[in-house]
């Protein structure tokens, strides 16, 4: 990518366009920047004025009044952030011209990878924020139309209530509402998508230049100390009241979901900044130590290249991958795959997940009249977002893929001829033994989830009655949208279910274990720093103890680098999964007591709730195996014979030896570390949201 369109057609293209679009992108023309902020300014005023009347004229209440405080904190948190951006517009052209720079800097310099790999996580983590914000924008304005679409699909004698997106009073521009209802409603949302251009701009911008740079001291100046975050608490108390209005409880959830979204985003460029700023010190025993004890002759050179050379099986083809690139294939994210492939496959699933959450939607708003309902809908929501988060993830991070892929067929090949290839071939087995394992018990909660609704049939054929027994569906679901009679067509809409539910299966599974692979070859590679450090006890010679020793780092940096990759790739991932599997394992756990009166259901759902906790158990064991092995090389380390290595030897292993003091681990999200102890405290927390949800009832 060269430098000088990395604004314009690279990784940074939509933060450029997110910036035009309301007047802060600093190379616009000063005549567009002035037209653009006066479009912003006027449209805000035009939706502040009205919310000011409606709070002085017609707030009667408190809840009214907290309604009102959650929309204005809103648009002060976007103003805020955008007039503070407006104030520093110097500083920030001098940002972009020295992002632009390091990139011509480092165009033709090996360090070009590594400006690359951050470049791509910052496009990604843009991409995952305005999706998430701006979905969370469209949920809450669209929310409002229930009674418009209701009054469409269920008519009534007389037209129901309708809700307004903002408590406003546009008689003070003369308009009356109700006969203009369209015009406020789209002028609302207008404004709330301004507001959220606002805060997803200034905050991906930050997040990019952290990403790329590090330098974030301006950003420290400009941001006052009491900058606003709040909004949380107002909007969550909001949710509560409103519990017995679904539509409202929904809507004003998934506005405080934005908000601890947006919290996060802010946060989380912080800590990447004081965890790389830390990081420079650890670099050194990677792969430059060497030349810093002694720069290796020719001869070591040659060595050190051979050994990452070497040809050898293709793992991933038929050795123990096999089934991992089988089922990755499957769902079009090989990255080996031709990229015609891998787009029809996308669109394929894309369509058979949108067809059944449509109708489940549809449901939700239809017919979910009570909170067993939507807790039931929910299960099936959060079910299809975790595998839809997971596969996101991935595809949007294919060219790490490929060099994580890469680099342990390499690996492979290094150690070819090795007797340290036997700790790689251990490590292989287990985790395509674990992989079998997984599948298998997933497709068997599958089976058993899947199957329950067919009671009803088999009973019929098997137990008839005087007329048949009513049907059960395999999720809460209405398919009148598509025209389609679920009694008459039964078994095509429960096909449909099975495999779409088959799908999100197939995307948690694969992810998991193609994780889980490269975590157990990363331990692999840990192990082999042992069986390779011993071979320095049968050699004499210092020339070739510091040639052992030399591919001893070159190993160890190579399972740091892949451990490295692992924890910057998905812990965005595991952050939005571990707190989704919390939520799942505690509803899933309540609906299997409500449904305790019947055997089968509250079969399907034990089930279901063993099925995630297998899940969390699963995504938690590779952080706590990563964290043993990485701190299992100081043993090793500390093992060796030292009275027998030479002095060059000793400064190489030692700064080794600091290295591996500290562990490497897996997080979600930077915040949770993903272990065996954490695990069970996840398992306690979701125990303890299931009794307070029991006891509600």
């Amino acid at each position: 990518m060269k430098a000088v369109n990395i604004f314009s057609c690279g990784y940074y293209k939509n933060n450029r366009i997110l910036m035009t679009i309301i007047g802060i992108w600093p190379e616009s023309s000063i005549k567009i920047k002035i037209l653009l902020r006066c479009t912003v300014l006027v449209l805000l005023i035009s939706i502040l004025i009205p919310q000011w009347a409606f709070l002085l004229r017609k707030c009667e209440n408190m809840d009214d009044m907290i309604f009102g405080i959650i929309a204005q904190i809103t648009i002060s948190i976007g103003f805020t952030k955008y007039y503070f951006v407006m104030s520093i517009m110097k500083q920030l052209e001098v940002v972009i011209e020295k992002i632009s720079e390091d990139w011509r800097i480092f165009q033709d310099s090996l360090a070009i990878d590594t400006l690359h790999v951050y470049a791509s996580r910052g496009t990604s983590a843009t991409k995952f924020y305005m999706i998430t914000i701006f979905s969370s924008c469209i949920f809450f304005s669209i929310a409002p139309l229930k009674q418009v679409i209701l009054d469409g699909l269920a008519p009534l004698n007389e037209s129901r209530p309708k809700i307004f997106m903002l408590d406003v009073d546009y008689s003070i521009y003369g308009m009356d509402a109700d006969d203009q209802y369209y015009l406020i409603l789209i002028h609302s949302c207008v404004t709330t998508m301004i507001v959220m251009d606002m805060l997803v701009s200034v905050d991906t911008f930050i997040l990019v230049h952290i990403e790329g740079n590090g330098a974030g001291g301006i950003w420290g100046k400009a941001m006052p100390d009491n900058f606003p975050c709040g909004g949380n608490s107002s909007s969550s108390y909001f949710a509560i009241i409103k519990m017995d209005e679904l539509s409202e409880v929904t809507r004003f959830g998934t506005f405080a979901a934005g908000q601890l979204v947006h919290l996060l985003f802010m946060t989380l460029p912080g800590q990447e900044l004081l965890d790389h700023s830390t990081r420079v010190s650890e670099q050194t025993p990677g792969g430059v130590v060497a030349s810093v004890v002694r720069k290796p002759s020719s001869s070591e050179e040659r060595t050190l290249e051979y050994l990452l050379q070497m040809n050898g099986d293709n793992i991933f083809s038929d050795g123990y991958y096999k089934t991992n690139r089988i089922a990755m294939i499957i769902i079009g994210i090989w990255p080996e795959s031709s990229l015609s492939e891998k787009i029809i496959v996308r669109i394929v699933m894309s369509i058979i997940l949108l067809s059944m959450l449509i109708p489940q939607y549809v449901y939700l708003f239809r017919k979910c009249d009570t909170l067993d309902d939507m807790i039931f809908g929910l299960i099936a929501q959060v079910s299809v977002a975790i595998g839809f988060t997971k596969y996101y993830f991935i595809v949007s991070n294919m060219k790490q893929i490929q060099m994580a892929i890469d680099q342990m067929r390499q690996d492979w090949r290094m150690f070819d001829d090795s007797p340290a290839v036997e700790s790689i071939h251990i490590y292989a087995t287990r985790g395509a033994f674990i992989t079998k394992s997984y599948i298998s018990i997933f497709c068997a909660v599958y089976l058993v989830f899947s199957v329950a609704p067919l009671k009803q049939v088999i009973l019929d054929v098997l137990i008839p009655l005087n007329e048949s027994r009513p049907k059960l569906f395999l999720f809460d679901v209405d398919y009148t949208i598509y025209g389609i009679d679920a009694l008459e067509y039964y078994y095509p809409t429960l096909v449909h279910s099975w495999f779409s539910c088959m799908i999100v299966i197939h995307m948690i599974v694969t992810i998991d274990t193609f994780v889980l692979i490269m975590v157990e070859h990363c331990c692999g590679l840990f192990e082999t720093i042992g069986d390779i450090l011993k071979e320095t006890e049968l050699e004499k010679s210092g020339v070739r103890q510091f040639k052992i020793i030399c591919r001893a780092v070159v190993v160890h940096h190579r399972a740091i680098s892949l451990a490295e990759f692992i924890e910057s790739s998905f812990n965005m991932m595991y952050a939005f999964v571990v707190l989704a599997s919390m939520v799942l394992i505690s509803t899933t756990g309540l609906e299997a007591i409500i449904k305790m009166d019947e055997v089968a259901e509250m079969t399907r759902f034990l089930a279901f709730t063993v099925g995630q906790l297998f899940h969390l158990l699963f995504i938690s064991l590779p952080g706590q195996e990563l964290l043993d092995h990485s701190t299992r090389v100081a043993e090793q380390v500390y093992s060796c014979d030292w009275s027998r290595i030479s002095a060059d030897g000793k400064k190489l292993i030692s700064i080794m030896l600091m290295r591996s003091m500290k562990p490497l681990r897996m997080t979600a999200g930077g915040f949770y570390l993903m272990n065996i102890e954490n695990y069970g405290n996840v398992l306690r927390t979701s125990f303890s949201y299931f009794m307070v949800m029991l006891s509600t009832r």
